[in-house]
């Protein structure tokens, strides 16, 4: 899914791989303050629900490009 000649492709799937380290990490966080601090732990659930929304949209930006500028319909445009 990724053309590696395609520095677009390449910044994309890094910054998709940095969403996710950053959302999982988030969600492990979240279930270590679960019973032990109830204000961290709502912080941390806002912080990972933005988290997951970002590596959402980040994954949506992939799609996006791989269909404009890779798809065989465009190849030919």
């Amino acid at each position: 899914m990724i053309d590696h000649g395609c520095p677009r492709c390449q910044a994309l799937w890094r910054d998709y791989a940095k969403a996710t380290v950053e959302h999982n990490r988030l969600i492990r966080e979240h279930e270590k303050a679960a019973g032990k601090d109830v204000n961290r732990f709502c912080d941390l659930d806002r912080l990972t629900d933005d988290a997951g929304a970002e590596r959402a949209a980040a994954r949506t930006r992939i799609q996006l490009h791989m269909r404009l500028a890779h798809s065989t319909r465009s190849a030919g445009a």
